[in-house]
């Protein structure tokens, strides 16, 4: 269809020359006709591709819109407008360069993560510097994104000196990700900001919000106001607020070229959550009949919460697009949405949202039902490997436990501090230890969290009378002792105590085995992957 295009295309460019007044006129006629039936093939989603294509572009304009109302509820004056524009286009100079320096990244990593995988499914090890090649690409997406989201921040920083204090209020309410459910039920896309009469974060919530800060520290993040700027229809909204006028034609050429990477990262997503899946299903030893249990049940609890591309009516998601391309052009414009609109609205977000859906009661029971089936056929040492379980893209070696399956407790680093310990003179001065606690805390808070200045206080007190009970240990006590005292010396990691403290407030050990089942062995992706496997003959025996 396109090639026939083309070559009338290039007939019309020589009708001068070649073509009499009638057969110009006919090729016109036979271009309009491959034209609209090209378009007609594009708005169909009929394949898997083309529904996963349809949920993208669901996504894309929910996000839209809801920009577009938080602008509006925003009520900036053109002075704020005209400040904040430079800051938007310094964001998005910053986003575009991002992701073009990420492309031959993402590249390399869409090779050698293909066939990580791969080696993986075969369960029986990785060929020579192949866990090296994906451990430094992974190591430079990590360092690469870190510095985007600390540029980032920059501008977060100033944007909230632009912003006044209800304003800020506005944009902390619209943190999360894009739903339409509230529009389409309230004619408003985003939910009142937090005041007098919101309850306080319970503990686990505020547990939470440490694990993010250490995480953010670590590896950098960007904030509600990074996305705020990020959002592809601001500009247009800002351009109209300060009096210039933009054409939402221009608006959507410019998007594409920030989703030019949308692709191909999603690509690398998908096989990085493959290859940690793989990870798991090698370590935990299932038989072929606990395969095919899991498998089932994962692609069910994939129908329950959207998840399936198939279980999306093509007619319905061609629908829902039209609607929202028609509220995002009255939204952009702040004109009302009819009711009528909205009502269809809602109809189809609950048949195709753009995301995934919360289950109702009903599907709220049968989830519970697959995670209790899934459960019940796991062993003990199997759910002992699940409770344990943490997501890693390169499995651990652990010669006394062959089963690599996540992320492993490693304590070689906390041996070796206490080694180098061991080797402090014994006539060194009490402020050669304290310099050496000090080492030790700082290189622990880099990675596993910081402590407020009283409690690191305590801490490197406790770690300078622990090192001078280590100096005074016998040769033959230390080495025999040696893993006992590395396990100690582990609970400097303020992320892992925070970790085991949220599992105690969110319903202890068991809550969390049924957690790790449903985000892990009920994942979509797992069937598929369970499911070549089992093609390949696979199956263990369970320990």
């Amino acid at each position: 269809m396109k090639s026939a295009f083309l070559f009338l295309q290039t007939l019309l460019n020589l009708k001068n020359q070649l073509l009499p007044p009638c057969l110009q006129r006919l090729c016109c006629a036979l271009m309009i006709l491959v034209f609209v039936l090209t378009a007609g093939q594009a708005a169909s989603f009929s394949s898997d591709n083309e529904r996963q294509t349809a949920k993208e572009l669901i996504g894309q304009l929910s996000e839209e819109i809801v920009v577009f109302q938080l602008v509006a509820k925003l009520q900036l004056s053109r002075d704020q407008a005209q400040k904040l524009l430079p800051l938007v286009a310094q964001a998005r100079s910053l986003g575009e360069k991002y992701h073009r320096e990420q492309q031959p990244l993402l590249g390399a990593q869409l090779n050698v993560f293909g066939a990580f995988l791969a080696e993986d499914m075969r369960d029986a090890g990785f060929s020579p510097g192949m866990e090296k090649k994906v451990w430094e690409l992974e190591r430079r997406g990590l360092e690469d994104g870190k510095r985007f989201a600390e540029l980032l921040n920059i501008l977060e920083l100033k944007t909230s000196e632009v912003l006044k204090g209800q304003q800020e209020q506005w944009l902390e309410a619209a943190r999360q990700p894009a739903d339409l459910r509230l529009f389409f039920a309230t004619g408003h896309a985003v939910g009142e900001p937090g005041g007098a009469g919101r309850p306080s974060r319970d503990q686990a919530e505020q547990v939470r919000a440490e694990l993010a800060e250490i995480y953010r520290e670590k590896y950098g993040s960007i904030g509600t106001t990074g996305h705020f700027l990020l959002a592809p229809g601001l500009t247009a909204c800002l351009e109209r607020q300060v009096g210039m006028k933009r054409d939402g034609v221009v608006f959507l050429e410019q998007k594409n070229l920030w989703h030019a990477n949308a692709g191909i990262l999603k690509k690398v997503r998908d096989l990085r959550s493959d290859i940690n899946l793989v990870n798991l299903i090698n370590g935990l030893h299932l038989t072929r009949e606990q395969m095919k249990t899991i498998a089932v049940a994962a692609r069910s609890y994939g129908r329950l919460c959207g998840d399936d591309p198939a279980a999306v009516d093509p007619a319905k998601a061609e629908e829902y697009v039209a609607l929202l391309k028609k509220v995002w052009e009255l939204v952009f414009e702040r004109r009302p949405v009819p009711p009528s609109v909205l009502r269809q609205g809602g109809r189809l977000e609950q048949e195709c949202g753009g995301r995934r859906r919360c289950p109702g009661p009903a599907a709220e029971e049968a989830g519970r039902s697959l995670i209790a089936r899934v459960e019940g056929i796991l062993s003990d040492a199997q759910k002992k490997v699940m409770e344990d379980y943490k997501t890693c893209l390169i499995p651990p070696r652990d010669l006394r436990d062959p089963v690599r399956t996540g992320q492993v407790d490693d304590a070689s680093g906390e041996e070796a501090w206490l080694d180098e310990a061991k080797r402090i003179p014994e006539n060194q001065s009490q402020n050669a230890v304290e310099a050496f606690a000090e080492k030790i805390l700082s290189r622990v808070e880099r990675h596993y969290g910081r402590f407020d200045g009283v409690e690191r206080e305590a801490r490197k007190k406790w770690l300078v009378d622990f090192l001078g009970q280590v100096r005074r240990m016998s040769e033959v006590d230390f080495q025999l002792n040696k893993a006992e005292w590395a396990a100690k010396l582990k609970t400097l990691r303020k992320n892992e105590s925070l970790r085991e403290r949220l599992v105690t407030l969110t319903g202890g050990r068991e809550n969390e085995l049924r957690k790790k089942i449903k985000r892990h062995l009920l994942n979509p992706r797992l069937a598929p992957l369970i499911e070549t496997r089992l093609k390949g003959g696979k199956g263990k025996t369970a320990p």
